[in-house]
């Protein structure tokens, strides 16, 4: 599938890339589909794009670079959403915020979003109670640093 975006220009999706969501994202409840994209350059953030509105997009990255200990509960409720079973992975993603603030780039770690590469199904939890935050900050490496 072949999405055209300001920021990518002309992206093709590959076979499986895209996911429904029965509830969109919050803030985005009329958006239902959405294409996970990877680019090496922007490794080891990703991205969802909306299939019908391909402008917006957001970056995503693994909560678990951020938290090796990151856990998202799911009950009967969100595996049925997702139309999965225990056994069934389920790929979990956080969206990346870049603002002038400090912190400057920041993960909702309370809102991730959690995919099925089975069922292509997705859906955007929230851990109410999880004492997660809404904006974790996403340590960068500046050009002086190096990584050994």
């Amino acid at each position: 599938m072949k999405l055209n975006n300001s920021q990518f220009g002309e992206v093709d999706l590959p076979d499986g890339a895209v996911y429904e969501f029965k509830h969109g994202l919050l803030g985005f409840e009329e958006l239902r589909r959405f294409g996970y994209l990877h680019l090496d350059e922007y490794a080891p953030f990703d991205w969802l794009i909306a299939v019908d509105e391909p402008e917006i997009c957001f970056p995503v990255v693994s909560p678990l670079l951020l938290n090796p200990k990151y856990v998202v509960p799911l009950g009967e409720v969100e595996r049925r959403a997702l139309g999965s079973v225990p056994e069934d992975p389920v790929v979990p993603l956080v969206i990346v915020s870049v603002g002038t603030g400090q912190p400057h780039v920041t993960a909702n770690m309370r809102g991730p979003i959690m995919l099925n590469p089975k069922s292509h199904k997705g859906m955007q939890v929230v851990l109410f109670e999880s004492g997660y935050p809404v904006r974790a900050e996403i340590p960068l490496i500046s050009e002086t640093q190096t990584v050994r």
